[in-house]
């Protein structure tokens, strides 16, 4: 289910107002990072409550059904009354339970526990391998050689933290924008690479490309997965081998066809406040 948002800012903006928050981040302050997290948190829950209405909303027309009102007749805003031989039974409705898996935090969350052998890896090579303060000069010389820094285990902290945000806002972009929207808007920031004798379609139809087909192989990596259960490293070759295979004869079988990137119109110059405004604020809070 894809959100359509009334009032919301232009593709062009969304991206504009993701690549500031991300190159906030890059600063590693303390400060940035929370108002970036305040940030995707508030436009998390703007979506999850536009997602909780668009799910009501054919709950109540079966509502409707049931106390005998014809949904066909239903048009223009005008309702007519008209009597029903067996009218339904009203509809239940399920009480949440958790985060509803149509929020976009749902998957969001899941990405991110995909990712722990990544964050454990940060925190490995920042904890262990960044110069500074032992965590607790109290304890013996020998048991802080094989304990992280001071400094290397606030450093990973933030590192972390700022790529499970990015991962956030990336993913709730591509959640509330559709793929033609986010083709037309990368088409628009390309476009000034064409002055410079850079042709920015083909640019764009190669990131169509790969939007397109990353989807489709999943379900081949599942497929070589299921293959070889054990997970042992003996077994990494073979799967690899596997999944290049399954994806070469999945790429032969496929047919050429046509892909059409929309053209998107310029953004309001009012919308422009949006990206302005965040990076106004977080380069306050950063200096």
């Amino acid at each position: 289910m894809r959100l359509s948002l009334h009032a919301s800012p232009h593709p062009v903006i969304r991206i504009a107002v993701f690549i500031v928050l991300a190159g906030a981040l890059t600063l590693g302050n303390v400060n940035t990072l929370l108002l970036a997290a305040m940030a995707v948190a508030l436009a998390y829950g703007m979506t999850a409550n536009a997602a909780r209405f668009a799910v009501n909303l054919p709950l109540y027309a079966a509502s409707n059904c049931a106390r005998g009102i014809n949904p066909r007749a239903c048009s223009r805003g005008r309702i007519t009354v008209l009597p029903l031989e067996n009218p339904p039974s009203p509809c239940p409705r399920s009480k949440p339970r958790g985060i509803s898996r149509l929020n976009p935090l749902y998957a969001a969350l899941n990405m991110i526990r995909r990712m722990r052998w990544l964050f454990l890896s940060l925190f490995i090579i920042y904890g262990w391998f960044t110069p500074g303060s032992p965590l607790s000069p109290t304890l013996p010389v020998t048991m802080l050689a094989w304990l992280p820094t001071m400094q290397g285990f606030e450093e990973a902290g933030v590192r972390i933290a700022s790529l499970v945000i990015v991962v956030l806002a990336i993913h709730l972009l591509l959640h509330i924008t559709s793929r033609e929207e986010l083709l037309g808007a990368i088409l628009w920031w390309l476009k000034p690479l064409g002055y410079a004798g850079i042709a920015h379609e083909r640019l764009a139809i190669r990131m169509a490309l790969v939007l397109e087909t990353v989807p489709k192989v999943q379900p081949l990596i599942y497929e070589a997965l299921a293959g070889h259960r054990q997970t042992s490293l003996s077994n990494a070759g073979h799967v690899a081998a596997a999944l290049y295979h399954n994806v070469l004869n999945h790429a032969e079988q496929q047919t050429c066809h046509t892909i059409e990137i929309p053209a998107v119109t310029s953004p309001p110059v009012w919308q422009w406040l949006f990206p302005i405004g965040m990076g106004a604020a977080l380069g306050w809070v950063a200096f």
